[in-house]
Order: C-alpha cells, then sequence, then structure tokens
C-alpha cells in the first residue's frame, strides 16, 4: 500500500502531466492552424501587399529623380544663358 508521501507524489505527477498536455494541445493545434492552406493564402496576399509597396516606392523614386533631373536641366539652360550673356525671359 502507498503512503501519503507516494499518494501526494502522485497527484502531483498526474498534474504536472495533465497541464504538459493541455500545453501540448494548443502547440499542436497552433501547429494545425500554420500548416493549414488559410496561412498559405495569407502570406502570399502578405508578399503581394509588400511586392506592390514596394513598386510604389520604386515608382515614387523613379517620378521623384526624374523631376530632380528636370529641375537641374533647368538650373543648367539658366545658368548657361547667363554665362553666354543672353537675355533671361
Amino acid at each position: 500500500m502507498a503512503t501519503e508521501k507516494e499518494k501526494e507524489l502522485a497527484k502531483q505527477i498526474l498534474a504536472k502531466l495533465t497541464e504538459m498536455e493541455t500545453k501540448l494541445d494548443k502547440i499542436d493545434g497552433k501547429m494545425d492552424d500554420l500548416s493549414g492552406g488559410e496561412t498559405s493564402t495569407s502570406v502570399e496576399g502578405k508578399l503581394d501587399d509588400v511586392k506592390s509597396v514596394y513598386k510604389d516606392l520604386q515608382n515614387t523614386f523613379t517620378k521623384g529623380f526624374a523631376d530632380v533631373h528636370e529641375g537641374l536641366a533647368k538650373i543648367k539652360e539658366v545658368k548657361q544663358i547667363k554665362k553666354n550673356g543672353k537675355q533671361v525671359h
């Protein structure tokens, strides 16, 4: 027959095993969520969003640099006109 200390130890072990089983069930549920098709669709959607943002940034920088080059060309033209002594309109 088991002593009181052995019974108490068995109860503590059972409580810990039950706690561990609950944690494993939660982890297993999360793993199922990760391996599901919904997650891959979500990741693909986010990847498309990132690509779209990248494309928008790229277009913004391209337009910005074009505007800068246009402005520099005008400045160079004005500078050249002043240098040559032509009348500035």
